[in-house]
């Protein structure tokens, strides 16, 4: 009877067929890039809050759920109950998304210098509690203006300062050359104006005060003066015009004298008077 059961065995063994093996699904970012080693933070894309991106995956899944996450580089730092995820697509078979950028519902207030950390998860179902099944590299965000997205401001490390002099002391004669000509240029056109509206200016008084000297006026009770003209002859020519005159006006007769005698034509009417000698009427 022992002898039965090897082959008997051998025979189950044969006829049942292999149990098939699970393979866990994978999900591949492209855009962000897939993610690196856990808590390596070299090369960080970096956005803009308010821009527009496009997020990009490939995956052998029927959909997903996407879900952005905010990382901290210490955990000792992750601040207990605030949001550190968001579920942004629910079974999905899209394998893209428009995303724009906006960070407020998490917790910004980070070490100085140092920005938010973000990335992005893929999930077969988010409720399950598994792990993801794809994940993308780390990733910043950063006001529209530059500045970090917290309640402090960043600091400048040493050696961000010496690249940003070793950026400056790269600019090429050329470009100083450029830069120096420009601000020259910009220079003298200022100048030129600033003499140009000087000689206008004094050209608009010297004006003014050329027409005030040539100008009489002489009726102040209507509110104005009337230029007056005044005309000068020489004396001679005043000479000869009264000499012309008095040679034009008629003679001055002389005073009548009344006849004397007894006879009755003595007796002159009023307004006549005898001619003397020498005198004749005009």
């Amino acid at each position: 009877m022992r002898a039965l059961i090897p082959p008997l065995v051998a025979c189950l063994v044969g006829i049942v067929p292999p149990q098939p093996q699970f393979v866990r699904a994978k999900t591949i970012f492209s855009q962000p890039p897939a993610s690196g080693p856990n808590k390596n933070f070299d090369a960080n894309p970096v956005y803009r809050n308010g821009d527009s991106i496009d997020v990009h995956w490939s995956t052998d899944l029927d959909a997903v759920d996407l879900v952005l996450r905010q990382v901290y580089p210490n955990v000792s730092e992750t601040p207990r109950n605030r949001n550190t995820e968001q579920l942004l697509l629910v079974k999905s078979k899209d394998k893209t998304l428009r995303w724009t950028v906006n960070v407020e519902r998490f917790n910004l207030q980070v070490p100085n210098g140092q920005f938010p950390v973000f990335s992005f998860a893929a999930y077969q179902n988010k409720s399950s509690g598994k792990p993801s099944d794809g994940k993308s590299h780390y990733f910043n965000v950063t006001e529209a203006s530059g500045t970090v997205l917290s309640g402090t401001s960043p600091t400048v490390s040493p050696v961000e300062a010496s690249l940003l002099l070793e950026n400056t002391s790269s600019l090429s004669g050329g470009a100083v050359a450029g830069i120096t000509i420009g601000a020259v240029t910009v220079g003298g056109i200022l100048v030129l104006l600033s003499v140009a509206c000087l000689l206008w200016a004094r050209s608009r008084r010297t004006t003014a005060h050329q027409s005030d000297a040539t100008t009489h006026y002489s009726d102040a009770s209507h509110g104005y003066f009337a230029p007056s003209v005044e005309q000068s002859f020489p004396t001679e020519q005043s000479s000869l015009t009264e000499l012309s005159r008095a040679e034009l006006a008629p003679p001055t007769p002389p005073p009548c004298e009344l006849a004397t005698g007894d006879d009755d034509h003595s007796h002159v009417p009023q307004g006549q008077c005898h001619a003397t000698a020498g005198w004749k009427a005009p």
